[in-house]
């Protein structure tokens, strides 16, 4: 379950058109609760933070 809500948040952050979006946002809606466990795991699974994935 991380793994597939980490790549839809990965897939959100990359997409130009949510460029308006906060990574805190991505998050929620990513079904994450709280956002430093979220980039936590992020940089752990993808080696960089979310928000150099934009």
């Amino acid at each position: 379950m991380l793994e597939l809500r980490l790549h839809r948040a990965h897939k959100t952050l990359s997409q130009r058109g949510n460029d308006g979006m906060r990574v805190s946002e991505i998050a929620m809606a990513s079904g994450f609760s709280d956002v430093s466990y979220f980039n936590r795991c992020f940089r752990r699974r993808f080696g960089y933070t979310p928000t150099s994935a934009r």
